[in-house]
């Protein structure tokens, strides 16, 4: 009876739900998701067997030693920080990327010319925003321009910052620290793009967080390696200088010549103890620097999308139903019993 009463209410509500739904499929924009698995493998090596055959006495020089029982994983945030930093986003906004429909372009060109505004950022671009559309101007940069006032005075166009704006929200990282494993996902609005877009991410994650991780250890390396040159340049030198001396004044018995064959055999013996405990610090600064590198295994690569991600039609439409049954709801209870409205 009461159903019967409400029926145009119901059915009214149910075609105010249809419509909201019909705006929201229609008005969300076409994206495509790709998933990428890695793995971070801990570098569970026991660097200790490694100092023995270096010298036991060497590790105080490096600091106390490099041994040490297990690696730290990385910090998935720092995944997120990356996915979410300018200078990212503006790299990734400069590679080129095959389109499935357009060809080869850069994401600024997809982002400049091919992609299309939603229903709902037209009506926030001119409404709210309106005023501004009036002050926007190209800017009339080249590419290698634009990326030198990025650089230089770390000023972003507002076309690049739209652009980076929605590229850094087409990333989402996942985390499942049991396994170690680390998920991170791309939506993009082709499906060619979507894909290209997460491996080229994959390899710029991987090549960040080398470089960042084994950073402080490659730099050591690199000091090292520098002194151990020059010791050796010096050792090299002090021993041809000894030999050319003792062969120029071979059965020489003098004191002078003595004084001088003593300073020359000192020179060479420091610098064979310098050069030798180099040797033995840049093998540790390599064992180090491996220890400090991180190994990413990649479990899922990116694999092209087949159906689309966005808009998800069954949610839209489980969720106008529940809209629906929700206001009809809310209807009847207010006509019946908050008013106590009764049909004649």
């Amino acid at each position: 009876m009461i159903a019967k009463s409400n029926r145009k209410y119901i059915f009214g509500s149910f075609v105010i739900a249809f419509l909201f739904g019909l705006i929201l499929y229609l008005g969300t924009p076409t994206e495509y998701k790709v998933e990428v698995k890695l793995l971070p493998e801990a570098a569970n090596r026991d660097s200790n067997d490694l100092l023995r055959q270096l010298g036991g006495g060497a590790g105080a020089l490096m600091g106390g030693g490099l041994a040490r029982s297990q690696n730290e994983l990385i910090d998935p945030i720092l995944y997120n920080e990356i996915l979410a930093s300018t200078p990212f986003l503006f790299n990734l906004l400069e590679d080129t990327y095959k389109h499935s429909e357009f060809g080869e372009m850069t994401l600024r060109e997809f982002y400049d010319n091919h992609k299309k505004d939603d229903i709902f950022t037209l009506i926030k671009r001119y409404t709210i925003q309106l005023p501004s559309q009036f002050n926007r101007k190209p800017h009339g940069l080249s590419d290698e321009e634009l990326r030198r006032v990025f650089e230089d005075e770390g000023i972003l166009q507002s076309s690049d910052a739209r652009a980076v704006g929605d590229l850094k929200d087409k990333f989402a990282i996942s985390y499942k620290p049991n396994l170690g494993l680390v998920s991170f996902s791309v939506t993009f609005y082709d499906r060619s793009m979507a894909k290209q877009l997460a491996e080229k991410a994959t390899q710029s994650i991987i090549e960040y967080l080398v470089e960042y991780k084994a950073g402080k250890a490659g730099q050591n390396l690199n000091f090292v390696q520098k002194r151990h040159d020059e010791a050796k340049a010096l050792f090299f030198k002090s021993q041809e200088a000894l030999a050319t001396f003792r062969d120029a004044n071979f059965n020489i018995q003098s004191s002078s010549y003595k004084i001088r064959e003593e300073r020359l055999v000192a020179e060479f013996n420091q610098a064979t103890s310098l050069y030798n405990t180099l040797i033995q610090q840049l093998e540790m600064a390599k064992v180090k620097l491996q220890e400090e590198t991180p190994v990413f295994s990649v479990i899922e690569p990116a694999i092209m999308p087949r159906a689309k991600f966005k808009p998800n039609g069954l949610l839209i439409s489980a969720a106008a139903i529940f809209l629906a049954v929700i206001l009809s709801f809310s209807i009847v209870y207010l006509r019946e019993v908050v008013f106590g409205y009764q049909e004649d």
